[in-house]
């Protein structure tokens, strides 16, 4: 597993463990790519998973 997969599976535990359901893992239309759909209750949320590569801002 590369380290963007390996970050948007964090991203997914993360956001399940917190109550929301995952919909969809990248999701590929014209416009490009979307990391994750999640439904949380009624409301869907559109999630780009990023990876730094230090705690540095």
């Amino acid at each position: 597993m590369n380290r963007g997969a390996a970050a948007e599976a964090l991203a997914a535990r993360f956001l399940m463990a917190r109550g929301l359901s995952i919909v969809g893992r990248n999701y590929r239309c014209r416009g490009g790519e979307i990391d994750l759909i999640v439904r949380d209750g009624k409301t869907l949320v559109f999630v780009e998973v990023r990876l730094r590569r230090s705690q540095a801002f």
